[in-house]
């Protein structure tokens, strides 16, 4: 169960001059309408989760063969619905540990790591494969193992069942720089779509300047914002992390983008358009029922463009940056951009 409703992206909304349509024509896949293109933020806790959503801060041991199995079901339910990009929320595979967030132990990072997944492991594929039966875009988050270290991942995956984007979260944020280890700066890609340019942050990528400022500058039009659970609208269990807070970044992404933004979230999830109006949004207590939410959107009405000489995320505005940074503030590295990387031994034990 979901609700859905429909929006008609207008052209004025993107920048002018722009050449729209072209980038959205008609490809291999008939079942999907880029006229008529639905999207949906997954809200669905995965098993074991610990509820109720953001509040309980208990450890419990997630469990990936049981999410896969869960989220397949959601896959082919959303293809049922007739669904076209379905997104779920930043580290749903297995889920986020919650805990980290006030006490753990070694051994339950331990019990983690052993729920962590590669991306030649036979649990992607069995994800890769879930898209491809349903052709279907899919984005996903989840704890990636591999170079000896844990990292906080992000797939997306075409209709095919192609790998169009495999990310890793730039910079941990919190408690989470001392378990996932660093990504690097070659995840903040755009891929060209028949239906639109996608991309994709995770949750506190989206308040840094240093992310979200490269992917701006390549003109997405539509973006995977995904947090990884939010509790209902008010509550404030800890300002950081409340619905609120996350939901206001999402917005703010969509306004700044001038486009669309998905955001997926366990418990209360999102979809704006139109640079910034709310399509669909449900609370994490709200219609229990809802694996998701979703709005269709009319790709045809995207710009090809990738990038504007003349736009406030340029080239040009990075450049009068650098020569008008502050001349008080010393030009010099620091410890927190240099890559960190957490051994699994270290983490563990």
């Amino acid at each position: 169960m979901k609700v859905s409703s429909t929006i008609l992206l207008a052209s004025s909304l993107y920048q002018a001059g722009q050449t729209v349509g072209s980038a959205c024509a008609p490809d291999a896949f008939p079942s999907i309408n880029a006229s008529s293109f639905k999207i949906a933020a997954v809200r669905e806790p995965p098993p074991n989760f610990a509820l109720p959503v953001g509040l309980n801060k208990t450890w419990v041991d997630l469990n990936l063969n049981a999410t896969i199995t869960q989220a397949i079901e959601i896959i082919e339910e959303a293809k049922a619905d007739g669904v076209s990009l379905l997104a779920f929320p930043e580290l749903y595979f297995p889920g986020y540990p919650v805990a980290i967030n006030t006490a753990y132990t070694p051994e339950n990072i331990a019990q983690y790591v052993e729920q962590s997944m590669s991306v030649d492991s036979p649990n992607f594929q069995r994800l890769v494969n879930a898209f491809r039966n349903a052709t279907m875009y899919g984005s996903f988050g989840f704890s990636e193992i591999g170079d000896d270290a844990i990292f906080m991942a992000q797939a997306l995956i075409g209709p095919d069942g192609s790998i169009l984007i495999h990310r890793r979260k730039l910079r941990p944020s919190g408690v989470e720089r001392d378990i996932w280890s660093d990504g690097d700066a070659s995840g903040l890609v755009v891929e060209t779509t028949p239906y639109g340019r996608m991309g994709m942050l995770e949750c506190w990528e989206h308040f840094h300047p240093t992310m979200t400022f490269p992917m701006l500058a390549q003109l997405e039009n539509i973006h995977i914002g995904a947090f990884p659970y939010a509790y209902d609208l008010g509550a404030d269990p800890l300002a950081w992390e409340s619905a609120d807070v996350g939901l206001s970044a999402a917005r703010w992404y969509a306004t700044n983008m001038g486009g669309t933004v998905i955001m997926p979230a366990v418990g209360t999830a999102a979809i704006f358009v139109d640079g910034g109006v709310t399509a669909n949004i449900s609370n994490a207590t709200a219609n229990p029922t809802w694996k998701y939410v979703s709005t269709t959107i009319d790709t045809t009405q995207f710009s090809n463009a990738t990038f504007d000489l003349d736009g406030e995320q340029s080239w040009g505005a990075l450049k009068q940056m650098i020569e008008t940074f502050p001349s008080n503030i010393p030009q010099v590295g620091s410890s927190f951009f240099s890559k960190k990387v957490n051994p699994i031994q270290n983490i563990t034990h």
